[in-house]
């Protein structure tokens, strides 16, 4: 029960990852691609496949941010405690696979 409770949780946020995964497959099966060399196939993986890899990481960090409590209170290094927080603000954040976006 609980694995279809995260499955359906991700299905709007892993969209994009799915979409991206099709586009992969229909390619492969392309006739385009099916006349390409061995390495040009690994090529068109490689650049594809990291493209969903950034997309599964962005699916992943709006999982962990729908998922996250926010505190009343939250006390900084310096000791001065924050009680307020800023809504829909994203920042970009740097990733191996390229940029994903921090809500």
């Amino acid at each position: 029960m609980k694995q279809a409770y995260i499955i359906s949780r991700g299905a709007e946020e892993f969209a994009a990852a799915r979409e991206q995964f099709a586009l992969i497959v229909d390619r492969l099966q392309s006739a385009a691609v099916l006349g390409m060399e061995h390495g040009e196939v690994g090529g068109l993986i490689s650049r594809e496949g990291t493209e969903l890899m950034r997309r599964l990481l962005q699916g992943h960090l709006d999982v962990r941010a729908a998922a996250e409590t926010r505190e009343v209170g939250v006390r900084g290094a310096d000791g001065v405690v924050r009680s307020h927080v800023r809504e829909g603000c994203r920042r970009r954040l740097g990733t191996g696979r390229g940029e994903a976006m921090w809500l």
